[in-house]
């Protein structure tokens, strides 16, 4: 049981998460907002246009560990792992991404302004765009992470459950009438899945202390007691709950764009939320291999880099008649996935663990010093 490891099946859901998105602004956004010159991919496209649902997904994921991350109860241990996380990779593909988009459009393509704002992580904070626009989900990440912090820092951890449950009623009264400051702020429409993935891991973790009882000698009316993998009353209320909010806020997404089968794309939020509860429940044994950790690993480069640079080495390519430009353009997509890809893996493990580990020693050696 993985109780004390890396839960391998996070890592195959992380790199299918991002690839979908990838698939999404490639095969989707990008030709039907005419940011690539490119018509549509006919089927293709349809099924692509559902990939954006891969957020969704990373934001539920991002609930499941990072409850695990804040099992220690040391806020400094949360906040140096979270930074030493996600700045190198922010650091490395902002930059890569600035330098290809001028390399192509010119020097006014971007601001160093907007370049340096979005090595913050959260370039709205000061009114500033990305150099990426896919930036604008670590904004929901650094709003959570800094709520987790500050329940760390109160001590308080008896306290999350009452927390998460105000946060889904401001949700819920978020979806009847839109509170848009609010929501900037506490994230109101992803609190969900957010609130979701820290419920599941709760879940998960007594659910792997039961099997691990099993190898005890216990009364009979204990076994009974502590065989069972089902939540408690209060982790399936609040996912119940959660997965209620999840479907309103996918409905009126889905009726908001117009292009998609609304009961697909609630099918799919479905599918996501019966996942997690497969996985709390049955907790498979699975053993780390290559594939599993690369996928985990170049997921967030991959999410980094893929969007503004895709675009435009898409319609580079296409320009120049001696750069495939007179090739399939669906040939041309997958070629641009596949560099992507090596890039982000290169990325991860020449550049960002490295910087990473540098980081991690920093912010421990400072935090022995308070």
């Amino acid at each position: 049981m993985q109780t004390n490891q890396r839960v391998v099946i996070i890592d195959y859901l992380r790199g299918g998460a991002a690839i979908a998105v990838v698939f999404f602004h490639l095969l989707f956004k990008g030709p039907t907002e005419k940011w690539m010159t490119t018509e549509s991919f006919g089927l293709v496209t349809d099924v692509a246009g559902y990939g954006y649902l891969g957020v969704n997904l990373f934001f539920l994921i991002s609930g499941f560990v990072i409850a695990q991350t804040a099992k220690s109860g040391d806020w400094r241990f949360f906040v140096a792992s979270r930074l030493s996380r996600l700045l190198p990779a922010m650091w490395i593909c902002a930059s890569l991404t600035a330098i290809t988009l001028i390399a192509i459009k010119g020097q006014d393509a971007v601001s160093i302004s907007n370049w340096v704002a979005s090595l913050s992580l959260v370039p709205s904070w000061f009114g500033k765009a990305g150099v990426d626009s896919a930036y604008w989900s670590l904004r929901i990440e650094v709003h959570f992470y800094i709520a987790i912090s500050i329940i760390l820092l109160w001590r308080k951890p008896q306290l999350t459950k009452p927390i998460i449950m105000c946060w889904l009623l401001l949700s819920t009264v978020n979806l009847v009438r839109s509170m848009w400051r609010l929501d900037f702020v506490f994230a109101l429409t992803w609190a969900p899945y957010l609130a979701a993935g820290v419920l599941f891991s709760k879940w998960f973790a007594s659910s792997a202390a039961t099997s691990a009882d099993k190898s005890f000698e216990i009364s009979p009316e204990t076994a009974l007691k502590k065989t069972t993998r089902l939540p408690d009353k209060t982790i399936a209320a609040g996912l119940c709950w959660c997965l209620a909010l999840a479907l309103g806020y996918s409905y009126k997404s889905a009726v908001k764009d117009g292009y998609e089968i609304v009961l697909l794309s609630c099918s799919i939020v479905g599918v996501m939320f019966l996942f997690f509860v497969w996985l709390c429940y049955s907790q498979p044994e699975l053993k780390q291999t290559r594939l599993s950790y690369n996928l985990g690993a170049i997921s967030y480069p991959l999410y980094l880099l893929h969007q503004e640079a895709g675009y435009a080495l898409f319609n580079f390519t296409r320009k120049h008649s001696g750069l495939l430009g007179d090739a399939n353009p669906l040939v041309v997509v997958t070629l641009i996935f596949l560099i992507m890809v090596f890039t982000s893996w290169l990325i991860h493990h020449w550049l960002e663990k490295p910087m990473s580990k540098f980081l991690k020693r920093a912010f421990s050696h400072r935090n022995s010093l308070i």
